[in-house]
């Protein structure tokens, strides 16, 4: 066990730490070394009750640029709390709106994160999945579609800010126009917005032209800590109106507070290193990582481009789509995660161009080996059928599958999927 003068050290050498200016302003640092942070490991600390929303100030008074500016929230207008990772995000905003308006509908895309569809079973909701265009974003067409067929109910929408697979943004304004040719008034629609990756990231694209923000009638925003961030545990923010969050509320006499929260006890050292990155990289550190990331997007589409592979790169995205390797061990050796017959590469603030030369070096290699393979096996099968060769059409359809699907997305003239 620690002394108690221990502990008292530890507290004064953290408030010297949080009072000290940032001498880092504006630096890049990608991923940052948490070891300063280390000697907080020997403190359980955990949050019950409310006790996040009186921590959330302290997280982002040094901050305020990223939520109050960026997302455009009024002091005091707002309530939020850390999460233990983006799913709870989403469960607590579909919550709050289902709490809002009890007999809602919840519409969210086809390609939505799978803990939205999740929250509708366990919330015991209707819910449409509303189609997508070729590029992940919604179709506002069918969710217009879908309104009609729910006409007289208040509706629960989703909007992404960045889909799982293709990084896809959602047009906030489109779905609002929609709402409202439905003929449903601000007080019968809730919007919970997804930023899990793209939220944080989103506020430093000077093109981010579906912009979202509080003065527009959105009702909560989450994003997580985890990722762009990179806090080395599961964590995130929620955020939402404080006039929404009422209709949760209860008193928990033990905790001798009130709760609006979804988890029971959460990390305590989120909010720690979440505050750390954010304070020693500054606005323009974040913007840095940012620009760093897209830039090197561009780059990975292209080098896939020039070795044959088609890609899909969404405008305000650093998600590159492209044709599923046929080689699993690939797939394996990089993590690369899968859908039907594309994969995607999310490039983050610790990729660097040789990293990205490595992979698509070795990706080409795989696609040479399983197209040599597919040749021997086509040569062998010809020679056994008496005609001396074989067509191979049949070993190249998943491939030839997966450039017809990117190949219908409408692209832009820098490559990128046209919104």
């Amino acid at each position: 066990m620690h002394s108690r003068a221990f502990e008292i050290g530890v507290l004064e050498w953290f408030a010297r730490l949080w009072e000290a200016p940032s001498e880092e302003e504006g630096a890049s640092f990608f991923f940052l070394n948490f070891s300063p942070l280390f000697i907080f490991i020997v403190f359980v600390l955990r949050f019950l009750g409310l006790a996040p929303h009186r921590f959330l100030p302290f997280l982002l008074s040094r901050t305020p640029h990223l939520f109050f500016n960026d997302f455009q929230i009024k002091s005091g207008g707002y309530w939020g709390y850390i999460t233990n990772c983006g799913t709870e995000g989403n469960l607590h905003g579909i919550l709050v709106g289902r709490e809002n308006l009890p007999d809602a509908v919840l519409y969210a895309s086809a390609e939505t994160h799978y803990s939205v569809f999740k929250a509708a079973r366990m919330y015991r909701m209707d819910a449409e999945r509303v189609a997508t265009l070729p590029s992940g974003e919604i179709d506002v067409d069918d969710l217009a579609a879908a309104l009609a067929r729910n006409a007289g109910r208040p509706a629960v929408v989703v909007v992404n800010v960045g889909t799982t697979v293709r990084g896809a943004v959602d047009d906030l304004d489109a779905v609002l126009l929609e709402l409202e040719r439905a003929g449903l008034s601000e007080d019968r629609f809730f919007i919970h917005c997804d930023g899990a990756l793209f939220g944080l990231m989103m506020p430093f694209v000077r093109a981010a032209a579906p912009l979202v923000t509080f003065r527009k009638p959105i009702g909560s925003i989450s994003v997580s800590g985890h990722k762009f961030i990179g806090a080395p545990m599961p964590c995130g923010v929620v955020m939402t109106r404080a006039k929404c969050v009422e209709a949760l509320s209860s008193d928990v006499e033990y905790l001798n507070s009130r709760d609006a929260t979804i988890m029971g006890s959460r990390n305590g050292h989120a909010p720690i290193y979440m505050w750390y990155t954010l304070t020693r990289k500054g606005y323009g550190g974040m913007r840095a990582d940012v620009e760093h990331c897209l830039a090197n997007a561009h780059l990975l589409q292209e080098m896939l481009e020039s070795n044959g592979i088609k890609t899909m790169l969404n405008r305000l995205s650093s998600t590159v789509v492209f044709e599923r390797p046929p080689c699993e061990t690939f797939v394996r050796k990089w993590q690369l995660a899968c859908e039907g017959e594309v994969a995607h590469v999310v490039v983050m603030p610790n990729i660097t161009p040789p990293k990205l030369e490595v992979f698509v070096k070795d990706l080409v290699e795989c696609r040479r080996k399983f197209k040599d393979q597919n040749s021997s096996s086509a040569k062998r099968e010809g020679e056994s059928n008496g005609n001396g060769h074989g067509n191979g059409n049949g070993s190249s359809a998943g491939a030839n599958g997966a450039a017809e699907a990117l190949g219908r997305v409408a692209l832009g003239s820098n490559g990128t999927a046209a919104s």
